[in-house]
């Protein structure tokens, strides 16, 4: 598979919670191949958070995984809106 399509399904990790907010960031590396039939799993962790003018900003890593190699990690910036 085409590696803008395992950095999509890192994005929809954070579909769920447009209504709130949204992307402000997002790098991406690409560290391995995918391949017709491969299993990904997606997946992250908040690594800080930061008040700022605009609301709360959650600052993520994220990565894909075929079994255990990853093939694509990055970090995301999640603006939640401010009150």
């Amino acid at each position: 598979a085409h590696g803008m399509l395992t950095v999509a399904t890192m994005a929809l990790l954070f579909s769920p919670y447009l209504e709130h907010g949204y992307v402000k960031t997002f790098r991406s590396r690409f560290s391995g191949m995918v391949f017709l039939g491969d299993v990904l799993r997606v997946g992250g962790r908040v690594n800080s958070t930061e008040e700022t003018s605009e609301g709360l900003l959650y600052n993520f890593e994220v990565h894909a995984r075929r079994d255990e190699d990853t093939v694509a990690s990055g970090e995301v910036g999640f603006l939640v809106y401010a009150d």
